[in-house]
């Protein structure tokens, strides 16, 4: 009987350590007005939105997550708050790695986004926390 208790005490401390269960934000609600040079809206236009934490994802190296909209009639694209689930090891791993890679000016840490348009047009934008996130994108043709 003492076996199985520390089995349970055992599994419950490995699922609280590695379930995924914290949420972290990524990048924000993020909505972009699509204009021509001449500030006429884009309708229709597609727009690649690419995220991720490298960070709490730093194992997938190349891996990121992505997702197309069309901008509306007023050429607006709103790409939905993006959020990850990390469990506790990877928030503490996390923390330490970016510690460590700090120290290094060419490394990637933290979260990042990037938009892009599709097709002919021309236009992209990126977030990383702390800066404001652009809310117009002028295209080219």
């Amino acid at each position: 009987m003492k076996n199985f208790k520390w089995i349970i005490i055992s599994a419950v401390f490995v699922l609280l350590v590695f379930a995924p269960v914290f949420a972290v934000n990524v990048v924000p609600e993020w909505s972009v007005r699509l204009i021509d040079e001449k500030g006429q809206a884009i309708a229709n236009a597609r727009i690649d939105q690419w995220w991720k934490d490298y960070s709490y994802e730093f194992w997938t190296v190349e891996q990121h997550n992505d997702e197309t909209l069309s901008s509306d009639e007023e050429g607006i694209v709103t790409f939905p708050a993006r959020d990850i689930r990390v469990s506790a090891f990877q928030f503490v791993a996390a923390k330490i790695r970016d510690v460590v890679v700090s120290i290094n000016p060419h490394s990637s840490y933290g979260p990042y986004s990037h938009v892009l348009c599709r097709g002919k047009l021309i236009c992209d934008s990126s977030y990383r926390p702390g800066e404001e996130l652009p809310t117009v994108l002028v295209v080219k043709k």
